[in-house]
């Protein structure tokens, strides 16, 4: 009878703690449900161009900051992470340009704890180099006459050159929920030609996606 007793003292012993271990993990669970809700984590925004590697770098969190302060300002319901924190959540988290392919979406938003993750690529390409030159003629008479009764003409000519260089822009952006989901996907090619066309194909974007204002 008293060994009857032990081993249902034990098994009771057991199930509290199977209890106990699975009530801790619901309410951890649902504290990072309650924390990550409405919560938006931009991603470092891969850039290929021209540069070298320090520059291409630097890009990427440079876009960052563009894209988060263009959604941080129409912010009502939405919280947007700051980049300093995201980006050191995915360096904790082994989660770099390298591989962060390897990483799912719902995966990126359980380490960032975040409701919300948008991930995008700017792509610039020189295309061609045109110059153009304009050239101007003048004709200056100046007329004398010796004894022969000659005229002499002057002539004066200048001219200037144009370089101009057409880059190919596309922004891309795609949004996903901390389910893994697609809600938003889009590209744009910029119909402009200088270097800087990037920031308004991203702010273009962006102020089009369901974050924008919510």
């Amino acid at each position: 009878m008293k060994k009857i007793n032990n081993i249902i003292k034990t098994f009771s012993i057991a199930l509290l703690l199977i209890i106990s271990v699975a009530s801790k993990a619901q309410t951890q669970a649902v504290g990072r449900t309650a924390s990550a809700e409405n919560k938006v984590a931009i991603l470092p925004i891969t850039y290929i161009g021209e540069g070298n590697e320090v520059k291409l770098e630097q890009m990427r969190y440079s876009l960052q900051n563009i894209a988060h302060r263009c959604l941080q300002e129409g912010a009502f319901e939405l919280k947007f992470q700051d980049p300093a924190e995201t980006n050191a959540l995915l360096l904790r988290n082994g989660v770099r340009e390298s591989n962060f392919r390897e990483f799912t979406p719902k995966e990126l938003a359980e380490i960032l704890q975040v409701e919300y993750v948008l991930i995008g690529m700017v792509s610039q390409e020189t295309e061609a180099i045109l110059t153009v030159s304009n050239s101007r003629r003048s004709f200056n008479t100046r007329e004398y006459y010796d004894r022969h009764h000659h005229v002499r003409n002057e002539r004066n000519s200048s001219s200037n050159t144009r370089t101009s260089q057409d880059v190919n822009t596309t922004v891309d952006l795609v949004i996903y929920n901390d389910k893994g989901e697609k809600i938003y996907s889009r590209s744009r090619k910029s119909l402009l030609s200088n270097m800087d066309t990037y920031k308004a194909g991203l702010q273009y974007l962006l102020k089009r996606t369901p974050l924008y204002k919510k």
